[in-house]
């Protein structure tokens, strides 16, 4: 018999809301609506198993869901990996990027559109957001220890877009 120390922890958080849009100057009969929103709700099982020596195996499945529908997506953050203190952290999976990664806790406590790093993904019409407003897929991502305050990320994505096919596909990108 086997007996993991595993941990595995859930958490999430649940948001949503009414909202009114109103278009001014316009030609069409129907200028305005309200309607209720998800806003970034989700639930995540986090696991850490101790292998010794201070590493540490992790993996994370996160799963977005839409009050407002009622479902769930397998899109969110998910990742295997290992962590240590003197190496830092590297894992492997879909990932946030271009969010999340700075002082604002403004994402936590209220809305993605609410944060100023937003604007990136939430951009206008006629231009490109960075990572088009969703998580990079395919991503190896590897954090540094903490150098005195300092911490680096640094993180490459095989295809950003789309799931990984056999060599000989015209899906593979780099």
């Amino acid at each position: 018999a086997a007996f993991a120390q595993s941990g595995v922890a859930s958490s999430g958080t649940l948001k949503a809301g009414i909202e009114h849009a109103k278009l001014g100057n316009s030609v069409r009969a129907n200028t305005g609506s309200v309607s209720v929103v998800d806003d970034s709700s989700r639930i995540i099982f986090n696991i850490v198993e101790d292998l010794g020596g201070g590493l540490q195996a992790i993996g994370q499945y996160d799963f977005p869901g839409t009050l407002d529908m009622g479902a769930l997506s397998a899109a969110g953050n998910n990742h295997i990996g290992l962590r240590s203190k003197s190496w830092g952290r590297i894992f492997f999976g879909r990932q946030d990027l271009h969010y999340f990664n700075r002082e604002s806790e403004l994402t936590v406590r209220g809305s993605l559109r609410a944060d100023s790093i937003s604007l990136i993904a939430f951009a206008g019409a006629g231009t490109v957001a960075i990572a088009g407003a969703t998580r990079t897929a395919n991503v190896v991502h590897y954090t540094t220890p903490n150098w005195n305050g300092l911490t680096v990320i640094g993180a490459y994505s095989s295809n950003a877009a789309a799931a990984e096919a056999d060599i000989a596909s015209g899906v593979r990108k780099g």
